[in-house]
């Protein structure tokens, strides 16, 4: 029941909304026990571990991301106005 950890995640949600990564940072220390020096992974982090990734899963993955993107795409507003007489 998502209503149920509102009370919870909310102080969460609030805190790094307004103080953004370091919120996030602060938050991840104390429930992971670790604080990364950087926020931002660096690319060729990135580019060995697409490198590394099963051809399968990055498949998967890449469908994924396709379909998410044509859903949002359709979901935008226009700028169209439907007139019924």
């Amino acid at each position: 029941d998502v209503d149920a950890v509102v009370p919870t995640v909310r102080p969460i949600v609030d805190a790094v909304a307004a103080r953004g990564a370091e919120a996030a940072l602060e938050y991840g220390a104390s429930f992971d026990k670790v604080r990364p020096d950087q926020v931002r992974v660096p690319g060729e982090t990135l580019a060995e571990a697409l490198n590394k990734l099963d051809p399968d899963v990055r498949t998967a993955l890449e469908v994924a991301i396709e379909r998410a993107r044509a859903v949002h795409a359709d979901q935008r507003r226009t700028d169209k106005t439907t007139t019924l007489a």
